[in-house]
């Protein structure tokens, strides 16, 4: 990768969570106010009104108010929770190592998973049994979130087990039907190449190699691409059976009407989706062949 692309990339990133932290206090400043924060006197004491007033900056002008809650932010300062009277940015991170714990077992997983349908895809596309198996997929997919989290709920043992289970199953899904979409691309790209191979005495165990070889980077492209997928699936999940993490502690806030609580948790999961498509960009760039013939005939 050129570093002009990876600077490009790093100002996009920065750019887009610098955009979304924006949003979030343009909508604190339009949609919140002392006088909204002062009806929650029941759940919150007067310190935690005054000092989310200062992280808002509803005493100074917009600008000032936006630079000084820029600061606070990427300083680790989120404000502080109305309903919890903690600072957000304990419980967010407290909820976030809680959802962690499901989402990498779910995504090495599904990563394993994956690996087995790009061979069975190579293997046997266009028979009946991949027929069979892309119907089966599909028709997983257009299963709604809350429903198939529903019945994990009500057939499996309610712990963390059956969660990643239900993650597992939503990521590779999601990366089966894009790394299928894409694998016909790749193959009738390289059908010339097949009968080279083949005119050079290969055997179909040895080609099939040669193109899962050629797949990896896509495997992982579509990978990190799920890790961004499954974060609004958390929501879901976490609140159907119960377990504390962030997902759950955004339902809370919004059911709470915990602005605060409710923009970090947002915040935070959108990092995420941002940091894991940039992921999949950077992988793109630096190891998908097809870049480089793109490359070459601009």
């Amino acid at each position: 990768m050129k570093f002009l692309q990876l600077l490009q990339i790093i100002i996009k990133l920065f750019i887009m969570i610098i955009s979304i932290a924006i949003l979030n206090y343009i909508l604190a400043r339009s949609s919140t106010s002392v006088y909204i924060i002062l009806s929650y006197y029941e759940y919150s004491s007067p310190s935690v009104v005054e000092a989310l007033s200062k992280y808002y900056g509803f005493d100074v002008s917009p600008l000032q108010g936006a630079l000084i809650f820029l600061v606070n932010l990427f300083s680790g300062n989120m404000g502080i929770s109305i309903f919890y009277s903690t600072p957000v940015s304990h419980i967010v991170f407290k909820a976030l190592m809680k959802s962690l714990l499901i989402i990498l077992p779910s995504t090495v997983f599904s990563t394993f998973l994956v690996f087995f349908l790009v061979i069975y895809t190579i293997k046997y596309m266009g028979t009946r049994r991949d027929r069979i198996v892309d119907y089966l997929i599909i028709s997983l997919m257009a299963i709604p979130e809350v429903l198939l989290a529903i019945i994990f709920f009500l057939y499996l043992p309610s712990n963390i087990f059956s969660m990643i289970a239900l993650l597992t199953l939503f990521q590779v899904t999601f990366v089966y039907v894009f790394m299928r979409r894409n694998m016909v691309h790749i193959l009738s790209e390289a059908s010339d190449l097949v009968e080279y191979y083949l005119s050079l005495g290969f055997k179909g165990r040895e080609i099939a190699r040669e193109l899962i070889r050629m797949s990896l980077p896509l495997v992982y492209i579509s990978i990190a691409y799920s890790i961004a997928t499954v974060v609004p699936v958390l929501v879901f999940v976490e609140t159907v059976f119960n377990y504390p993490g962030i997902g759950y502690m955004m339902f809370t806030a919004l059911e709470k009407s915990d602005y605060p609580l409710a923009s970090g948790c947002f915040l935070i999961l959108s990092i995420i989706a941002i940091l894991s498509n940039t992921m999949s960009d950077l992988i793109s760039s630096r190891y998908d062949w097809r870049q480089d013939i793109y490359e070459t005939q601009r």
